[in-house]
């Protein structure tokens, strides 16, 4: 399975999900015309949030969701560098 970013849709391509600007992670319904000339879209519903940088995939149902998501950013180690060492001697 391959975590893309956005947007992805349900196996059935009735529902879009995408992130929006506040990286919370979006779906939308849309339907296409009997005709196909034209996409009605329903209104937007949040359904959860993630921190920048998080790529999702959809289940192909839409009712799980794999999240590839930063957690947070991991603490630094201190690097100590000794120069011109020399061992004890017994």
């Amino acid at each position: 399975m391959i975590v893309k970013k956005t947007p992805a849709t349900m196996a059935d391509g009735r529902e879009l999900f995408y992130f929006s600007a506040d990286h919370s992670v979006m779906s939308v319904r849309v339907t296409l015309a009997a005709n196909g000339a034209s996409v009605e879209r329903g209104t937007p519903q949040v359904l959860f949030h993630t921190l920048p940088g998080s790529m999702f995939e959809p289940a192909p149902d839409g009712q799980r969701f794999l999240v590839n998501a930063i957690i947070e950013d991991p603490p630094a180690s201190p690097v100590v560098v000794i120069l011109n060492w020399a061992g004890q001697k017994k």
